[in-house]
């Protein structure tokens, strides 16, 4: 189990949180309006609570009489009461929810920006040791959200009843009064000190054997071929019930706690709250001659102070679910907002440039002390088109990506054009939803002034004339990753650079799934004379196709 001081939580994050929605955003009037009209509602509803069940105690002194106006006339009073307390719960209610949509709309839409902005999706989730930022994304706002509007029903509710309940429990009894309150304070205490700490660690460490569960379902989707042909079935049905066996274990723990102990706890303390109101009610009712209704109205009233003053060891399942999902939000932004090493360990990069070039540049692991290469230069002329290559694990995928910003750890001088004017290839394109005009434009999908006939053209450049025939025209949508082969897929990438009009090309593998034939063709097709290309690939049949061999390291 970590440190308890992973879960101190600083609350200017959490005023992060809340400041720009309610202060600074298009919606801060209408949140306003729903938090006050949710509010106020519950608050009306709760402040009816101590009256209506008057009425009823009203009723049952009524019929211990045989007084008949008085026992219709606090039936009416009860239903009149009760309906506006019940139209008033709806209505805050629904208010509140409305609230919980349109932020966690706003809130998500904020985050996901961010996550998108600057690489920091690249970051957190290739080079961080962040876990599934997915879920904290898509259920964490959620859970923190309702779990915040949640606590604040409280305030409206406790606010309309503690008053009343207090004023009478003290004209009643000043005893019981007391009394309650030690009790409740004493049950805050002990549920701070022996619950809320314990069920947060659990909760938290929950919320992390969940996700790799998650993660390792997702790997066996998303390796599904490979683990088929080398027959894996069982080693990953190995991990996965190893990751579900904690995750059982975890569960069952949390159990305990929330039902064994913390619901005995809470029922314990339930019980001396009735036994004291119904001690102190008989006795008023036996010795002074008090009316019967006056139990209904003393136990009603005693639960109310009481939880009041237990308001913390009554909500440490609800808190302890909200600051969890708080601390994992504050964990996504900081990795979001991490800046990596200081200016003087990063790489210098100069843009606008029409050249790429490479100067003394030393290159280390992203926050970590392994060399790759050291003072390594190159130079590319425009137009030119270079090769590199070198043994497996010496760092020419990295050095790209060190070119394209992705790595800045080390030392040294990249002098490039403005990223926006490079089309980079990965060895696996990226297949992005949509239809295949989408595919073939990405990521500038909404680029005007495409024609058809121009899209077949870059599909026949690449050996793809059969694509529009085979899925029914450029507009219609499929999952490619599963509908293309590797080889297609690569093809389809060298597409988008005809289509985006590139002139400074960086290729790693990007034809490792290619026959020679489709190679060459592909080759020639971007190979212009006037687009600058830097390529990584293994096959010696590649050398050919470029005008310069670059090993990495260099030949002594």
């Amino acid at each position: 189990m970590r440190s308890w001081r992973i879960f101190r939580f600083d609350w200017k994050r959490l005023w992060q949180l809340i400041y720009p929605y309610f202060f600074q955003s298009a919606e801060k009037w209408i949140a306003w309006l729903l938090l006050i009209i949710g509010n106020f509602l519950l608050l009306l509803a709760s402040a009816l609570g101590p009256t209506i069940v008057e009425r009823l105690g009203q009723m049952l002194s009524a019929l211990a009489k045989s007084d008949q106006p008085r026992f219709y006339q606090a039936v009416s009073d009860f239903a009149l009461f009760s309906l506006i307390s019940s139209i008033a719960i709806g209505i805050g209610y629904y208010s509140l929810n409305l609230l919980l949509v349109r932020w966690r709309s706003w809130l998500s839409k904020e985050i996901i920006g961010q996550y998108l902005t600057d690489r920091a999706y690249y970051r957190v989730n290739s080079i961080s040791a962040l876990d599934n930022p997915d879920a904290r994304i898509a259920q964490g706002i959620e859970t923190f959200l309702s779990g915040l509007l949640g606590l604040n029903t409280l305030i409206p509710i406790f606010s309309g009843r503690s008053f009343v309940a207090a004023s009478y429990l003290w004209k009643f009894s000043h005893q019981l009064t007391l009394l309650l309150i030690l009790l409740g304070s004493f049950s805050t205490w002990l549920g701070y000190r022996f619950f809320f700490r314990t069920m947060l660690k659990i909760k938290y460490a929950q919320s992390l054997k969940e996700g790799n569960f998650r993660s390792g379902l997702v790997k066996v989707r998303e390796n599904a071929e490979s683990i088929a042909f080398y027959q894996g079935e069982n080693q990953e049905r190995g991990y996965l019930e190893e990751f579900l066996e904690r995750v059982f274990q975890n569960r069952n723990q949390l159990l305990r706690w929330q039902n064994l102990y913390l619901g005995s706890f809470s029922g314990v303390n339930d019980i001396l709250v009735s036994v004291l109101a119904y001690t102190f009610a008989g006795w008023k009712i036996l010795n002074y001659g008090a009316e019967i209704g006056t139990l209904t109205t003393v136990v009603f009233n005693s639960s109310v102070l009481y939880m009041l003053f237990s308001i913390f060891g009554q909500i440490i399942d609800n808190l302890s679910d909200t600051f969890n999902a708080l601390l994992r939000l504050e964990e996504l932004r900081k990795a979001i907002e991490f800046p990596g090493k200081s200016s003087e360990d990063q790489i210098h990069v100069e843009e606008g440039q029409q050249e790429i070039a490479i100067e003394n540049l030393t290159l280390t692991l992203p926050y970590g002390e392994r060399i790759l290469f050291e003072n390594f230069n190159m130079s590319v002329n425009a137009g030119e088109s270079i090769l590199l290559q070198g043994k497996s694990g010496v760092g020419k995928s990295s050095l790209l990506r060190a070119l394209a910003g992705l790595w800045r750890s080390g030392k040294g001088k990249i002098i490039r054009p403005y990223l926006q004017d490079i089309f980079f290839i990965p060895q696996k394109p990226y297949m992005s939803f949509g239809t295949l005009s989408q595919q073939l434009l990405y990521p500038e999908v909404d680029r005007g002034q495409i024609s058809h006939s121009e899209l077949e053209a870059a599909l026949v450049a690449v050996n793809l004339a059969q694509l529009p025939g085979r899925f029914g025209g450029f507009e219609c949508e499929h999952d490619w990753n599963k509908m293309l082969s590797p080889g297609e897929q690569q093809r389809l990438a060298f597409a988008r650079i005809l289509l985006a009009c590139a002139q400074f090309v960086v290729l790693d593998e990007a034809t490792s799934a290619l026959d020679g034939e489709n190679t060459r063709i592909i080759y020639k097709a971007i190979a212009d004379g006037k687009r600058t290309i830097i390529s990584v690939g293994h096959s010696s049949s590649l050398v050919e196709l470029h005008d310069r061999l670059v090993q990495i390291p260099p030949e002594q």
